[in-house]
């Protein structure tokens, strides 16, 4: 009796620890220079989907770590930073390192049209609009 409970005890934990293993995945994201980038967040999604399953942000040398359980065969791991171009991999649901060297990202504006009045001031009165 005390066999049969012990090998039920046994394949219960192998259960248990099987349902508990994380994916983890983790890397650097740096520029075109190879300096660390600070604050640029890392999404993982299942392969093909825009559902959000686990995310993390670089740290001040650029390292990220992310832990996540997906039953899913393959993700697309995200990168999303203000500044710098998008990069989307697809990659095995296996723990693994990955890393991001992002390119710079050129906004520029052809115009700006400002649209308020200005601020007057009369004698040693500041007058100006607000709008509530």
């Amino acid at each position: 009796m005390k066999r049969i409970i012990s090998l039920i005890a046994f394949i219960l934990m192998l259960t248990v620890a099987e349902l508990q293993a994380q994916t983890v995945i983790k890397g650097n994201v740096t520029d075109t220079s190879s300096e660390p980038l600070f604050n640029v967040s890392v999404l993982v999604h299942n392969a093909g989907s825009n559902l959000i399953i686990a995310y993390g942000f670089s740290d001040i040398d650029g390292n990220y770590e992310i832990s996540f359980n997906s039953p899913s065969d393959s993700l697309d791991i995200k990168t999303n930073s203000s500044f710098y171009e998008k990069i989307t991999k697809r990659i095995a649901n296996t723990s693994q390192t990955i890393d991001f060297v992002l390119k710079e990202e050129v906004y520029e504006l052809k115009g700006v049209t400002v649209m308020a009045r200005p601020i007057e001031k009369t004698n040693d009165t500041v007058e100006y609009f607000v709008d509530s």
